[in-house]
């Protein structure tokens, strides 16, 4: 039976600061040819919805205590996106989200929390944890405030801009894991230390190795290996040497074939059912050798291997 693929391209640049990651989402399915890759996979692309939400300017605002950044903006993107991913979910395919900047993941993950009725794991692939509030911040960057607004440690319907955002249950803190984080913004002020979200830093990948990781991860989220798995993938989560052309780069990151394992792994759990991968900036150097990889891990996640699994330690 042919699997089915719904792509969402959700070009906005709203939750952060640079111009330029909104065309992120076009230049890795057209430059990464991703529509005859899948294909040739074995998926069948069912529908794919495009939405670009521009950046009229290219200015810095100063943080404001307690305040997201050009809210009215990205709180109207990220409205229409999570309505898009919720139709897109409806249909019970596989999602594949291209973004845009970080923040694009609050409205997906909203959505497969709304269709799961909040039964839902997420692995979250970062170099930052993003669970900032608008009170921790430091830059008031949404980018940096999905998970803290998924989680419900602030009500994100009561910023501005978010007022027409749908209600979604909770993400369960118990339920999430973070990999490859490395910069943790707001040090010990930052909720994640009140969560049961799993993190798994750079330290731990050097000691135990990526493959013991990953797989505590599945585990520690999913126990049961029965509820859906939600992967949302920062590209900056890799080393900038493998990923240059994105905004937020952490040296000390993902190696290439880090980066390439951990999809595997959860592809094989058969319980992936959606990905976001975010944060590609085009317009910045070393955009071709982005692309390139970003392309690679998406078709991990959606099951591709060099061979057929066959060796089990």
């Amino acid at each position: 039976m042919q699997k089915e693929l719904n792509v969402l391209l959700a070009g906005s640049a709203w939750g952060q600061n640079f111009s330029g990651v909104e065309k992120g989402p076009e230049a890795v399915w057209e430059q990464g040819e991703l529509e005859r890759k899948v294909t040739n996979l074995g998926w069948n692309i069912a529908q794919v919805e495009r939405h670009q939400f521009e950046r009229q300017a290219a200015d810095k605002p100063s943080p404001v205590k307690g305040t997201i950044n050009d809210s009215k903006e990205v709180g109207q993107a990220l409205s229409t996106i999570c309505a898009s991913a919720g139709e897109l979910n409806a249909h019970d395919n596989f999602l594949l989200t291209l973004g845009g900047d970080h923040s694009i993941a609050l409205a997906t993950i909203a959505a497969a929390l709304i269709a799961t009725k909040g039964e839902l794991c997420v692995i979250w692939v970062d170099a930052h944890e993003d669970f900032n509030t608008p009170e921790t911040s430091s830059s008031g960057k949404c980018h940096g405030m999905p998970l803290a607004a998924l989680t419900h440690a602030f009500d994100i319907r009561k910023c501005k801009g978010f007022e027409n955002f749908p209600e979604f249950p909770p993400l369960k803190s118990e339920n999430l894991a973070l990999i490859g984080t490395r910069d943790i913004d707001g040090g010990v002020h930052n909720k994640i230390h009140e969560s049961k979200a799993k993190i798994y830093t750079m330290a731990e990948i050097d000691q135990y190795g990526i493959g013991p990781i990953i797989d505590h991860a599945i585990e520690a989220v999913n126990p049961g290996g029965n509820l859906p798995i939600h992967l949302s993938y920062d590209i900056d989560a890799l080393d900038p040497a493998v990923a240059p052309a994105t905004g937020t780069r952490v040296h000390g990151g993902l190696t290439y074939r880090e980066g390439h394992l951990i999809a595997e792994h959860l592809a094989e759990t058969g319980c992936l059912k959606s990905v976001d991968l975010v944060e590609v900036n085009p317009e910045m150097p070393g955009a071709d050798i982005t692309i390139n990889v970003a392309t690679k891990i998406i078709m991990s996640a959606l099951g591709q291997r060099i061979m057929p699994k066959w060796l089990e330690m």
